[in-house]
């Protein structure tokens, strides 16, 4: 399993107020499930005051990929989340794919209880919904969307835009036969295990 952790914050702290469980320590105990390598973990668009030198050095000492907002700003977003999804797709069957909207710049999404400025811009994320959906992906999910900070509702349509286009693009990849669904994939392993074994002769 791949994942990405499209977010401002590294999420790497091991454990808060005494909890492992909570919305600091998501990337902590992703590399515990089994079946995820650290190596297939990356953390896109970090940045701002909420990552001190111990969470940058935690995510260092944890083995994932951290591709911080600076290095998108730098490179491009096209450039930069292919090197993300060659990152997450290394030798893994399926991959999952969180989208915490303090990723995004307030400007197009103040609806969230942690807003950095200097994020990704409403036209960057469709155009990151697009490369994702390209290349498929078995599950998501939406963080950190507060309604009582978007009273205009511009944070819940840009959710709903990102769905559709991560989708829409997945739909155009399968249908064009550049990558197989999910349950394709799960189909063909499940296959190759109940196999019977050719008896010797």
């Amino acid at each position: 399993i791949g994942y990405l952790h499209i977010d401002s914050h590294l999420d790497t702290a091991e454990s808060l107020a005494g909890s492992t469980q909570t919305m600091a320590s998501p990337i902590s105990r992703v590399v515990e499930v089994p079946g995820v390598s650290p190596e297939n973990v990356v953390v896109y668009g970090a940045r701002g005051l909420g990552n001190p030198p111990a969470l940058v050095r935690r995510a260092t000492s944890l083995g994932v990929r951290v591709i911080p907002m600076s290095e998108i700003i730098d490179r491009g977003v096209d450039a930069t989340i292919e090197d993300a999804l060659d990152t997450i797709w290394s030798n893994t069957d399926v991959v999952y794919v969180s989208l915490d909207n303090d990723a995004l710049d307030p400007s197009c999404a103040p609806g969230t209880t942690a807003p950095e400025p200097g994020g990704i811009t409403a036209r960057e994320i469709l155009r990151i919904a697009m490369a994702v959906g390209s290349r498929g992906v078995a599950m998501m999910d939406i963080a950190e969307l507060s309604p009582n900070f978007d009273p205009s509702a511009i944070t819940a349509r840009l959710d709903c835009h990102w769905v559709v286009y991560v989708l829409s693009a997945y739909a155009a990849a399968i249908k064009a036969g550049k990558v197989a669904s999910p349950a394709g994939r799960v189909s063909k392993r499940a296959a190759a295990r109940t196999q019977p074994a050719r008896r010797s002769r």
